[in-house]
């Protein structure tokens, strides 16, 4: 017996997968950030999702308009009289957030439908996979890879 059966099988490693993924927050997960997160939320999520979409300027503009909104926020409460509602403060940001995703990004069903931004695919399935099949794959996996730089993007493709 020359063959070892334990040795991984050989598999064409392919460097440059012919689309991207991108990963995008839907107007819904923006909403959820901006309520935890408040204004800085708002600005991190906003900016992250222009700069998913590659739009620069946006993300420019996000930070400034971003920072004047806090500013905003530190210096208009002072001037209003005490019994004034915080809370629309709030609802206005967290509004203005997800109004701003949904017009000048992606809503969550262009998200979908976009295939840059899916995940998964025709046939994908998920299901439970025996940890001890699953680290041999991995270390399948990791030899094949080995001597490539950290960050290359690989595709791999399931053959039966």
């Amino acid at each position: 017996m020359t063959e070892n059966p334990y040795t991984p099988p050989d598999a064409a490693v392919l460097t440059n997968p012919s689309v991207d993924i991108v990963k995008l927050y839907s107007p819904s997960q923006v909403f959820c950030g901006t309520l935890l997160g408040g204004p800085v939320g708002l600005i991190y999520f906003l900016r992250k999702n222009f700069s998913a979409l590659g739009d620069d300027s946006a993300m420019a503009k996000t930070v400034l308009y971003g920072g004047l909104l806090i500013l905003g926020l530190l210096v208009i409460p002072l001037l209003l009289p005490k019994n004034f509602p915080s809370i629309m403060f709030v609802i206005a940001y967290i509004v203005t957030a997800e109004s701003i995703s949904e017009k000048y990004q992606k809503t969550k069903q262009e998200i979908i439908d976009s295939p840059q931004h899916r995940e998964g695919g025709e046939g994908a399935s998920v299901r439970h996979i025996n940890p001890s099949d699953n680290r041999g794959a991995g270390s399948c996996i990791g030899t094949q890879c080995r001597g490539l730089s950290d960050g290359t993007k690989v595709k791999i493709e399931v053959v039966d």
